[in-house]
C-alpha cells in the first residue's frame, strides 16, 4: 500500500461523504478485494456497513459507507491478509483514526 484517503491517524472536521481510499504499488487480485477483506469498524469493534470496489487501472480501493459517518468518532480501516496480488503477495494493513 502506498497511499491511504484519509491518510493515517487523520482528523477530518465531519465525516459526511467519506470516502476510505488504498492505492497499492502492485495491481491486486480484483476478486480478492472485497467486503471480507477491507472493513470499517467504529465506535470500537462496531462495523460499518458500506461497498467496497477496487479499479483496476489506478490499483485503487474504496470504502463507501452506507451512511454519514458520525462526527468526533475514531474508525478503523482495515484490509486484511484476504487482499493479495497475483498470485501469491498479500497486504496486511489497518489504518486507524480516520
Amino acid at each position: 500500500m502506498i497511499a491511504t484517503t484519509p491518510v493515517n491517524n487523520d482528523t477530518i472536521d465531519g465525516h459526511l461523504g467519506v470516502i476510505i481510499n488504498a492505492t497499492f504499488s502492485e495491481p491486486l487480485d480484483s476478486t480478492s478485494i472485497n467486503s471480507g477483506s477491507f472493513t470499517l469498524t467504529g465506535p470500537g469493534l462496531t462495523p460499518v456497513a458500506g461497498t467496497v470496489s477496487y479499479d483496476i487501472a489506478t490499483r485503487l480501493a474504496s470504502f463507501v459507507p452506507a451512511s454519514d459517518l458520525p462526527m468526533d468518532t475514531r474508525f478503523t480501516a482495515t484490509i486484511t491478509t484476504g487482499a493479495s496480488d497475483t498470485p501469491v503477495i498479500i497486504w496486511p494493513q489497518i489504518m486507524s483514526g480516520i
